[in-house]
């Protein structure tokens, strides 16, 4: 897939419900954050940094409104992995996951992020 076009909306969901569990926690969250996501991204868009800067300001806005953030209690594997990711603060996990997980370049991060390459770097 080419980082610059989106997937189908049933793709799109997933990505974002998997990104939002992360970042939050919970899944009922989660699941509404993805749901949110998804409304505000008009189906005929197809640009994959406007899906996840959109996605990084939803996601804020529920860690800035003090939603209670719990830890995930992983299993197997990637527990020691997941369990690091919680103890980074929002933004930092932000950005591992878009980098790592979506395969976003500094240049996309600065962008999905609305700051410059040399503070994401």
């Amino acid at each position: 897939m080419s980082l610059g076009r989106l997937p189908d909306i049933t793709t799109r969901y997933a990505r974002i419900l998997g990104f939002a569990y992360q970042m939050l926690g919970d899944a009922a969250l989660a699941a509404q954050a993805a749901n949110v996501v998804c409304l505000r991204v008009e189906p005929s868009h197809n640009d994959n940094l406007l899906f996840w800067r959109i996605a990084v300001e939803v996601i804020g806005d529920y860690l800035h409104r003090g939603f209670l953030v719990r830890p995930l209690a992983p299993e197997g594997k990637h527990a020691m992995l997941l369990s690091a990711l919680q103890q980074l603060d929002p933004a930092e996990r932000t950005l591992v996951l878009l980098r790592y997980h979506e395969a976003l370049t500094i240049p996309d991060l600065a962008t999905v992020m609305a700051t410059d390459q040399v503070t994401i770097r």
